[in-house]
């Protein structure tokens, strides 16, 4: 057999081998510094919300649940004092996702800091791991987040399964997988063990009551991520084709096993930089809507007591789940197209307080809600998920009318916010809970988290126990 006849026979690593192989030689020294500055970026601001969201009445009894729980106090809560990994990671990723104000990676559909941030704070505070080093668990959790994550695309949503939930898993464990420094037949256990760990169905979003739950959303992942790890490292096994073999998770969640999106430039585009940040508190398909309707007010000077009628236009996923116009909770009414229509005419959609029990009651929300109308576009399908579009004609009393068409919302990678808008973000949601020297103190950590010692003194800043403050709900 000549040398040609040789090179046939060798298979080619499957797209999940290649992103695990990469995932085990990657180091802190292949990656750019710009990547670093991004990290620290989206570390801003999943902080910040995750404060914000520290008092909810769902993130409370988490917590509780956490502290119950216990373990060794090798990691910390966010403002409550250090448990075991697994219990911490829980707690985090559940105030996180408290708020839908965590950031989203639009490929994936999925909130990705929310799930891998405090997977790998966990077993980095617990190993005593470099700020450096955690920074980049971050940023490869991300890529296996990412990518699996796009591969399974909307598929995941069509099925009934929620993408940050199924495919958080693989970002947490690979987060947690890099810092307890496990080589790639470690990181494919662990991807074999987090496979059979993937939980998560939207049913959330088309009930009125009942829907903690989502905000689990992203604690059972980054929980369950640590878990695979941790097993992994202790040698348990699992299965080598659990993303894309014939019997993994692709197939299992998505009903195909093309993989070959999952190994796409990489080590060439990085999936952090397509990150959103979320600038309104409700769910991201009503951002392009929220930034539409902005731009026809700023446009017309007519009260909004003269608008007769709303008329809304995007792609199925807007409005497929999403037309309750009588909301029973919080997360209810950040999932209604009606009600977020209403609240960015009539009260701030940024603030989580514009989704509470007062607003989901006030007969001026609700009266304006009942205008709104909502309507499939061909045109618009065509450009989801790439883009989230959206367009919308307001209809004044006397027959004036405004339109307004946005493509991508605010906080994209195609209209990106710059460190200072993080920051005021983040000030913004945490100026009644937080002191202000605390908040300076946070941003610095957050800044010199490289520096040696640094993650410890973010680790004891995070640790500092917080003042409850007022429920929004």
């Amino acid at each position: 057999m000549n040398k040609k006849e040789t090179q046939k026979t060798i298979p080619r690593p499957s797209s999940s081998a290649q992103l695990i192989n990469f995932l085990a030689v990657t180091t802190e020294h292949d990656l750019s510094s710009h990547l670093f500055t991004r990290a620290k970026d989206l570390l801003i601001d999943h902080l910040g919300v995750a404060y914000c969201g520290l008092h909810l009445p769902w993130s409370k009894m988490i917590c509780a649940r956490a502290v119950a729980d216990g373990g060794p106090p090798e990691s910390t809560i966010y403002g409550h004092g250090r448990v075991g990994a697994r219990n911490a990671s829980l707690a985090n990723a559940t105030m996180a996702h408290a708020l839908e104000l965590d950031d989203t990676h639009i490929p994936s559909l999925s909130h990705m800091s929310a799930v891998i941030f405090p997977a790998a704070l966990a077993i980095a505070e617990s190993r005593h791991a470099s700020g450096k080093e955690f920074l980049t668990a971050y940023i490869l959790g991300a890529e296996a987040m990412g990518r699996i994550g796009r591969a399974a695309g909307q598929s995941l949503i069509n099925g009934a399964f929620h993408p940050t939930s199924t495919s958080g898993v693989f970002g947490a464990a690979a987060a947690a997988a890099k810092l307890l420094k496990l080589e790639a037949h470690g990181i494919e256990a662990a991807f074999g063990l987090a496979a059979s760990m993937a939980s998560g169905v939207m049913q959330f979003s088309l009930e009125s009551e009942g829907t903690m739950v989502k905000r689990l959303h992203a604690g059972l992942p980054a929980h369950h991520g640590v878990l695979a790890a941790l097993l992994a490292a202790d040698g348990f096994s699992g299965p080598s084709g659990a993303i894309d073999g014939e019997r993994g998770f692709l197939k299992a969640f998505a009903r195909h096993t093309n993989s070959a999106s999952i190994a796409q430039d990489l080590g060439g585009v990085f999936m952090i930089e397509d990150v959103s940040f979320k600038l309104n508190a409700c769910c991201l398909h009503f951002a392009t809507l929220i930034d539409s309707l902005n731009e026809c007010r700023a446009a017309c000077d007519f009260p909004v007591d003269q608008i007769e009628a709303i008329q809304v236009h995007g792609p199925k996923a807007l409005l497929s789940g999403h037309m309750e116009y009588r909301p029973k909770s919080m997360m209810a009414a950040q999932y209604s197209l009606p009600f977020v229509t209403a609240v960015t005419l009539l009260l701030d959609p940024r603030s989580p307080i514009s989704y509470n029990e007062q607003a989901m009651n006030s007969p001026e929300v609700l009266a304006m809600a009942d205008r709104v109308t909502a309507f499939e576009d061909a045109d618009l399908e065509k450009l989801f998920p790439a883009r989230f579009p959206a367009r919308t004609k307001v209809i004044y009393k006397g027959g004036k009318v405004l339109e307004s068409h946005t493509l991508d919302p605010l906080g994209s990678s195609v209209r990106p916010l710059q460190r200072p808008d993080i920051i005021a973000k983040f000030r913004a949601l945490n100026q009644d809970i937080l002191p202000l020297s605390f908040q300076n103190d946070l941003l610095a950590a957050i800044d010199e988290i490289e520096v040696k010692d640094g993650l410890k003194r973010l680790s004891d800043l995070l640790n500092v126990k917080q003042v409850p403050a007022p429920p929004v709900t």
